[in-house]
Parts: C-alpha cells; structure tokens; sequence
C-alpha cells in the first residue's frame, strides 16, 4: 500500500505545472498518429498480402532508418541547446542554432541520398536477396529527405515548448496518409509502389503545417543570422556522437527485417512486419515520454533537481509500462481482426515484441537525463553495444525460429541496453556529485 502511495504521489510531482499539459499533449498526439497510423498499416497489408506488405516494410524501412541516418545527432543537439536557448531567452542563439542545423541536413541530405540512390540495386539483390524491391529502395532513399525535415520541425516545436503544435502536425500527417491510403485502396489502386509513395509524401502535410506555427521573427531571424560557424561546432560536437547513436538506431531498425529477408523473403517479413506494427502502439508511450522527458532533462544543470526528476519521472514511466500488458492477452482478436487470417503467425511475435516495448518505455526517462549534461558518448557507446548484440542475437536466433526469433532479439537487446543505460547513469551520476 505505501508502494502505491509512493507511486501516486511521484507521478503527481512528474506531472506538476507546464509538464502535465506537455506530456498531455505529446501523448495525444501520438496516440491520435499511432491509432491512424496502425489503420493505413492494416490497410497495406490486407490489400498486398504478407509478401506484398513484405515488400513495402523493406521499402518503407529503408526510408524511415535513411531519414534517422541523415539527422547524424543534430535533432538531439538541437533539443539540448535549443531548449537550453529558450530557457535562457536567447531568441538569436536560437536562430542561429536553427540555421545551422538546416545547412548541416541539406549537405547531409544531397550526399547520403547520391551514395543510397547508388547502392540501392546491389544492396537489394546482394543483402536482402529481393531483387524486386531495388526500384522501390531508390525511391525511398531519394524522399527521405522529407521525412527528416519533418522530424526536425517537430523536434524544433518540442524544443521551443510547442508540443500542441508538434502533435497537430503529426495529427495532420497520420490523416493525410490514411484518407489517401483508403482511397487508394477503394480504386483498386494499392500496390506496394503506391502505398510507398503515400508513406513518402504525407509528412509533407505536417512540415507545411509545422511551419505556419513558427513565429514569423523566427523564421526571419534564420534567414538574418550570420556567423553559425560556432554553432556549427556546437552541434556536432555533441550531435557527432549522437550521430553515431542514430545511424545505430536506424540500422537496429532495419537489421530484423533485413535479416527475415535474406533468410526467409518477404512474406516472412510482412508476417513480423505485422506483429511489430500492433506493438509499436506500446511506442506510444516511449516517445511521449521521450519527447518531453528530454526537453526537461536538457535545462537542467545541478544534480539535485536531476536525481529528483529522475526518482518521479522513474516512477511514472514504470506506472506506464505496467498497464500496458492488457495489450498483450488481447493479441489474438486484434491481429486477427486488425490484419485477417493470413496475419495468424503474427500472434506470438507481437506478445514478444510488447516485452521489448514495455522495457523501453520503463528506460525512457532514465535515456533522456544523459542530456543534462555532454553524454553523448555514453549514449553512442549503449547504442553500438545494443546494436552489436542485436546482431548476434538475430545470426542466432532467426535461421532456427524465423520471426519469432526476430522477436526475442529485439526484446533481449532491449533489456541489455536498459542494464547498461543504469550502469553508466549511476557512474555520470556519482561523478557529477563528486
């Protein structure tokens, strides 16, 4: 009972003041994208069939990891130091830093969208052995750069204390995509080319809108900054190594179903591609959580209020993670509801893969205190780590179990990066105190 108490009164104190409306917003708009999102999923897929909808996640994905690829760290850097400028009322800083980051993602973008474009033949007929997915890569790899832009803006909302924007541009973007995805579908025109290009070009909606709510002196401000040289370096000094994290991050995104692919083609994909889909509505949570546990994390600077913030926003992505196993005893009817008969194999992976997700909703704010102070190459050292156990992981595991083996992979690296996150948080922790 005391334990209960505790547990109230910590999510109340998390909770407290400008933070509640935030994270009420943040959920919202990512449950309202997650919920929309997990429709045009079920679309795709009952009209492709496990080996088209295979087909489209290895396109799709390959759009998704190349887009996280490309932010090279600079969305982290900005929330660090964009949060940290607004916090200090330093609107030029804020634009410088703006500035800087769109010239570093525009040079990123033109030089990983040539070398993608480039090897997406090779890769698909050598690493995926799916040849007939390559035309679908090059398109996703020449679009990304919408998809990152899109990102950024968001990141920029949430960094700025606009989390009501920031979810009404996803809103806007999970809408867009579901009517065209439905239409698309009723005129007998959902191949797995169109459903890519529906995927690709939605986000196109959030970024118009994302930038109608950017105040107008801001965005004259970009344009009237000089000088970002030093913000330049600021940003990749801590984005450098952030970068790192997100190239690992996008490539642990793309491995499961790359390795499904080689060892078992694209029908097997479609079928994990499912049960991970009705498992992503537990990443709701995560990046709600996520997104304003970071913006916090990154204005502190004592290490006081940091071991406070860290004991109530501990307790209160526990309370989240622990209701969400309603989920799991539910799997049955949804996937077969959601998906059809066909999808009945993406049962068992879906209960496993809502372990990992659970995991990493309870890591979420323990993950965002590395951004009170210049941890990111802790941060980058965890996600090489998780990465080159997912790896070996998944060589063991899928040859022998397929998808499910997929599963426990992801679940298992999951659980070894949230020991290593405590292990170097209690470390940082200890030093700062010293």
């Amino acid at each position: 009972m005391r334990a209960l108490v505790r547990l109230y009164q910590a999510a109340r104190g998390a909770l407290a003041g400008e933070t509640s409306s935030n994270l009420f917003y943040s959920i919202a708009g990512n449950g309202f994208q997650s919920a929309l999102g997990f429709i045009s999923f079920t679309v795709v897929a009952r009209a492709l069939g496990p080996e088209g909808f295979g087909l489209f996640v290895l396109a799709f994905g390959a759009f998704a990891a190349a887009a996280q690829i490309l932010d090279m760290g600079l969305n982290s850097a900005f929330t660090r130091y964009g949060a940290q400028a607004d916090s200090d009322a330093d609107e030029p800083g804020s634009a410088r830093l703006l500035r800087a980051c769109l010239e570093s993602k525009l040079m990123l973008y033109v030089a990983g969208a040539a070398l993608g474009l480039l090897l997406a033949g090779p890769f698909a007929s050598t690493v995926l052995k799916e040849p007939k997915a390559a035309a679908l890569l090059r398109w996703a790899v020449a679009a990304s750069g919408v998809l990152s832009l899109h990102y950024f803006l968001l990141t920029a909302l949430q960094a700025w204390q606009k989390f009501k924007e920031a979810s009404l541009a996803l809103a806007i973007t999970a809408v867009v995509k579901l009517i065209s995805a439905v239409l698309l579908w009723k005129a007998g025109l959902l191949s797995a080319g169109a459903a890519l290009a529906v995927y690709m070009l939605s986000p196109l909606a959030g970024v118009f809108y994302a930038l109608a709510c950017i105040p107008a002196e801001r965005i004259s401000g970009v344009w009237a900054a000089r000088c970002v040289s030093s913000e330049t370096k600021k940003l990749w000094s801590f984005g450098g190594w952030m970068g790192v994290s997100a190239a690992c991050l996008a490539v642990m995104g793309y491995l499961d179903v790359g390795t499904l692919s080689r060892f078992f083609g694209a029908a097997e994909v479609g079928l994990y591609a499912a049960g991970f889909r009705l498992a992503s509505v537990f990443r709701t949570t995560v990046a709600a959580l996520a997104a304003v546990f970071t913006q916090r994390a990154s204005t502190f600077r004592d290490v006081e209020r940091l071991k406070k913030y860290l004991e109530k926003s501990g307790f209160l992505a526990a309370a989240a993670a622990a209701a969400m196993p309603v989920l799991w005893f539910a799997a049955p009817p949804l996937i077969r509801g959601a998906f059809g008969n066909l999808y009945a194999g993406s049962i068992g992976i879906f209960q496993v893969l809502g372990v990992g997700m659970m995991i990493a909703a309870a890591a979420t704010p323990f993950t965002s205190a590395f951004f009170a102070w210049d941890a990111s190459r802790s941060i980058a050292g965890i996600a090489l780590a998780q990465l080159a156990c997912l790896a070996g992981l998944l060589l063991w595991l899928v040859p022998g179990q397929a998808s499910r083996g997929a599963a426990w992979a992801f679940t298992l690296s999951q659980g070894i990066a949230f020991v290593l996150t405590l292990a170097v948080l209690r470390f940082q922790i200890r030093n700062m105190a010293s």
